[in-house]
C-alpha cells in the first residue's frame, strides 16, 4: 500500500560546480544522437526545455531544438529519432551562434514546502518526470506528489497514519462503493486508485486486501466458476442489485447507444461558452462518457473527470507528443507562433494527466486532431480543446446532438477509433508519478462511414466539389489558418466571399484577421455548410479529423445566426 500525497512547494534549480560530475565530456555525434534517443525514449521526455537541460544539449541554441523538434512534430517521437546528423554537422563544426556558450552553467533541482516543519526540502534526480519545464528564474511554484512509504519525518508519518485509517474505514463502511472504484481503477499491476481527503491518494494492491474483497472483484471483473467465501457471494449479489449494468474493462469498449429521448440538433458558435456546454455534458453523463481532445490541460475538467471517473466508465483519447501539444494546429502548413499563454502548458498538461491517472483512468494516443466528447445523453464534435483557451478565449464552433443517428455514429466512431486507430497507451504505474506509454500497432480495419461525417481528404475533396458547382454563391469561412490547395484559391478570388482567420493566411485572399479564432466552418451560400475540427488548410501528414457536412436549410440558417458570436 501506498499513500500519495499533493503537496505546494517551488522547485529551486542550484547551479553545480563546473568540475562536478555534470560536467559535459567530449562524446562523438554518433555515441550522442544513440544515447539521445534511448534516455529520451526511455523518460518519455520530449520537451525542448528538458531536453536542452537534461540529456546534455545545453552545447546547442535552444533554437536549433526547436526546429528539430517542430520538424518532427506531427511524428509519433515512439517512433523517429529527435535529430539527424545531416543537421547537427553543421553547427558542431562552426558554432558561432550566440546562443552558443562553452562554459554553460550546469544545475540540480530541489523541491521546498512549507506544509512540512522546517521547509521540508526533497532533492530531485534529473530524470524526475515532475520537474516542470524552466521558463525563467531559479524558482518555480507548483506541486509535488510525495510517495509516503517508510517516513522519517514525524508529518509525513502522521498524514499517512490518517489516510491509511481513512482508508480503512472506507473499505470497511462503503464495502460497495469501493468495489465500483476498484472494477473501474484497477490497473495492470493491480493496484486499485482511490482519492482520500488531505489531497492524498492510496493506491491498494488487490492482494492487500480482505479476502473476501479480492474475490468479490476477480468474479464481478470475470465471472467465472471458482470457489468463493458465503461473504464474498453476498457482495457480489449486493453490488449487482445496485450496480445493473456491468462495469466494463477499461481496455475495450462495448457496444453502447444513446439513451432514448427527443432528438435535437444544436449548434455552440462563439467565446466562453463552450465551457458551459462541455460541464454540462459531462456533469449530466449517467452510464460512460467518450473524450476526444487534442490537448488536455484545463485542471477544473480534469477535476471534473476525476469525479465523475468514480461512478461511470470513461474512455479518454488525446495526443501524448509534447511538442504538438504545446501548439495549436502545429501540424498545419506555415508557421504556428507560441501564444504566450502556452509558456505553461506542459504544466497544467502534466498536473491535468497525473489527476486523471490518480483516478485511475487509461488512456490512448494516436495520429488525432478530432475534439469530441460523447456521453449516451448527447454527443459534441467541433473546434474546442480542453483547454483554458478553448473553453473562454477563443472563438470556437461545435454542433451537438442528442439522440439522433449522427449521436450513434459518433459513438461508434469513437469506438472505432479506440480499438483500431491508436498507437499508445498510457499504463497507470504503482507509484501514480509516471505515465508508462506502451506502443500499440493500429490495424487496417477502415473508419465507418457516413455521408454527413467527413475525414481530412474527403473535406478537401467536397469543399472542393461545392465551389465548383456553385460558383458564384456567396462563401463564408472561419479557420484558425487558412492554408487550401491551389485549386480552392483559384475559385476563392470572387470579392463576394467573406473570409476570416485566427492565426495565418497563407493564401494570398482577401481576408479578415480575428484574433483568437479557432472555429473551423465553411458555408457556401444556402446550400451546404461544413463544422468541425479541420480547418480549410492542407497538410503534408494531416492528423486525423472530422468535419460534419449539413445540407440542411434549418441547421444553416442556425449555424448563420450564431456567427456573430465569433466577432
Amino acid at each position: 500500500m501506498k499513500i500519495i500525497w499533493k503537496v505546494t512547494g517551488y522547485y529551486e534549480w542550484i547551479p553545480q560546480d563546473g568540475n562536478s560530475n555534470l560536467a559535459a565530456q567530449n562524446s562523438s555525434l554518433a555515441d550522442l544522437l544513440t544515447d539521445l534517443q534511448a534516455i529520451a525514449t526511455q523518460q518519455k521526455q520530449y520537451q525542448i526545455a528538458t531536453i536542452h537541460q537534461s540529456f546534455g544539449l545545453s552545447f546547442l541554441p535552444k533554437h536549433t531544438l526547436t526546429h528539430l523538434l517542430q520538424y518532427n512534430s506531427a511524428r509519433s517521437p515512439l517512433r523517429l529519432p529527435l535529430m539527424n546528423e545531416r543537421t547537427l554537422c553543421p553547427l558542431l563544426q562552426n558554432p558561432t551562434n550566440s546562443d552558443f556558450d562553452s562554459n554553460v552553467q550546469r544545475f540540480s533541482c530541489q523541491f521546498t514546502t512549507t506544509q512540512l516543519p522546517q521547509n521540508f526540502r526533497l532533492p530531485l534526480s534529473f530524470d524526475d518526470p515532475q520537474i516542470p519545464v524552466r521558463n525563467t528564474g531559479d524558482r518555480a511554484i507548483d506541486t509535488y506528489r510525495i510517495t509516503i512509504e517508510n517516513p522519517t519525518n514525524q508529518r509525513l508519518q502522521t498524514i499517512k497514519n490518517e489516510a491509511i485509517q481513512e482508508l480503512k474505514q472506507f473499505i470497511q463502511t462503503r464495502h460497495l462503493d469501493f468495489l465500483h472504484i476498484a472494477l473501474k481503477t484497477l490497473s495492470s499491476d493491480f493496484s486499485i486508485s482511490l482519492p482520500l481527503s488531505n489531497n492524498c491518494t492510496a493506491l491498494v494492491q488487490l492482494r492487500e486486501l480482505p479476502t473476501d474483497l479480492q474475490q468479490a472483484i476477480k468474479y464481478l471483473q470475470k465471472p467465472q466458476p471458482q470457489e468463493f467465501t458465503e461473504q464474498a457471494q453476498s457482495l457480489v449479489r449486493a453490488y449487482r442489485a445496485r450496480y445493473s449494468q456491468t462495469i466494463p474493462n477499461s481496455h475495450e469498449i462495448p457496444n453502447l447507444s444513446f439513451a432514448n429521448s427527443s432528438e435535437k440538433t444544436e449548434f455552440a458558435i462563439g467565446r466562453k461558452i463552450s465551457r458551459e456546454v462541455i460541464e454540462n455534458l459531462i456533469t449530466n453523463a449517467k452510464k460512460f462518457l467518450m473524450i476526444c481532445s487534442y490537448r488536455i490541460e484545463d485542471l477544473e475538467i480534469a477535476e471534473m473527470l476525476a469525479r465523475k471517473a468514480q461512478k461511470i466508465p470513461i474512455w479518454i483519447l488525446t495526443e501524448f507528443n509534447d511538442n504538438v501539444q504545446n501548439r495549436v494546429d502545429a501540424n498545419m502548413v506555415g508557421r504556428v507562433e507560441i501564444d504566450p499563454e502556452y509558456a505553461n502548458s506542459d504544466r497544467q498538461k502534466r498536473e491535468c494527466l497525473l489527476i486523471l491517472r490518480d483516478a485511475g483512468l487509461i488512456f490512448r494516443g494516436g495520429n488525432f486532431h478530432i475534439k469530441s466528447y460523447i456521453s449516451e445523453n448527447s454527443a459534441y464534435l467541433g473546434s474546442c480543446n480542453l483547454t483554458g483557451g478553448s473553453l473562454g478565449r477563443n472563438g470556437e464552433a461545435g454542433t451537438i446532438w442528442h439522440s439522433t443517428s449522427e449521436h450513434q455514429f459518433l459513438i461508434d466512431y469513437f469506438r472505432h477509433l479506440w480499438k483500431n486507430e491508436t498507437d499508445a497507451e498510457t499504463m497507470p504505474l504503482a507509484n501514480a508519478l509516471e505515465l508508462r506509454v506502451t506502443s500499440r500497432r493500429r490495424t487496417n480495419t477502415p473508419l465507418p462511414i457516413s455521408d454527413r461525417f467527413l475525414n481530412h481528404q474527403e473535406y478537401i475533396r467536397d469543399v472542393t466539389n461545392f465551389f465548383q458547382n456553385f460558383a458564384g454563391e456567396e462563401v463564408r469561412i472561419y479557420t484558425r489558418n487558412l492554408n487550401p490547395p491551389p485549386q480552392q484559391i483559384n475559385l476563392l478570388r470572387s470579392s463576394n466571399n467573406r473570409i476570416y482567420f485566427g492565426s495565418y493566411n497563407n493564401a494570398g485572399l482577401p481576408a479578415r484577421k480575428i484574433e483568437n479564432l479557432h472555429a473551423k466552418i465553411v458555408i457556401i451560400g444556402s446550400q451546404v455548410a461544413y463544422i468541425g475540427s479541420q480547418d480549410l488548410a492542407i497538410s503534408r501528414d494531416p492528423f486525423l479529423n472530422l468535419t460534419y457536412k449539413t445540407t440542411n436549410p434549418q441547421e444553416i440558417a442556425q449555424i448563420n445566426q450564431q456567427l456573430r458570436n465569433l466577432h
